[in-house]
This record gives C-alpha cells, structure tokens and sequence, in this order.
C-alpha cells in the first residue's frame, strides 16, 4: 500500500457499513510495525547464536556473500536470487526458532461483511 493510499484511508470518516475506523487503521499499523520489528530482532539474535554453534554454516553464508556482492557495493534486492544458500539459511532460523510460540489465534467475533467480503465467524 503506497503513502496516498495510506493517507486517504486516515481522512476517512468512521463508516458503520464497513466498521473501518481510523483509530482502527492505526492500531492495525502500529501491530503491523511492532510485529516486524519484534521478527527481525528475534531472527537476528537466533540467528547470529546459531551461526556460532554452526561455523561451517557461517563460513557457507560468508563465501556466497563475498562472491554475489563486491566489496565497493551496497547489497540489493536483485542479490537476493543469487544467494540461495543464504535464503535457505535464514528461512532455516526462522523456522528452528518459532518466533512466536504461544501466538493467539486471531478469529472474528461475529460474521462481518465487509466490502465484497463475508468472513465467517469461526464455529470453534
């Protein structure tokens, strides 16, 4: 979602039809940052104590780095696909070290149309 986008949502008024509320945009924005940020911190701390259990993982990663980026450039998303190793890595972290192990399942209270969307509430 581009920044006008994000904006426009803001200056809307509260619509009973859709229950969009704009105090509700921003709280779903600040979980959405919070969240984030809680991951990334949490994959990077796992992850730099793995990589020290694991030196010959750490050496891989390394290599492959050195050979994709050269010293003089800032890395790019486009160095992504030639880093597969280095993927397969950091999805391994995320994946040994369940960022979030007692997570609360989110459901809907009652059935909710919203714009050409019904959502079901859920029969558990």
């Amino acid at each position: 979602m581009d920044t006008s986008t994000v904006l426009q949502l803001i200056q809307e008024k509260c619509n009973q039809e859709t229950k969009f509320t704009t105090e509700a945009l921003i709280t779903t924005v600040h979980d959405l940052f919070g969240a984030g940020t809680e991951t990334i911190s949490t994959t990077l701390k796992y992850g730099l104590l793995l990589l020290l259990k694991h030196p010959q993982v750490t050496a891989k990663v390394q290599g492959e780095i050195d050979r994709v980026i050269c010293r003089n450039c800032s890395p790019c998303m486009q160095n992504k696909s030639h880093m597969p190793y280095t993927k397969a890595v950091v999805y391994e972290i995320q994946r040994y070290i369940d960022i979030i192990p007692t997570s609360v399942p989110h459901a809907v209270t009652c059935d909710v149309k919203f714009r050409n969307y019904f959502i079901p509430k859920n029969s558990y």
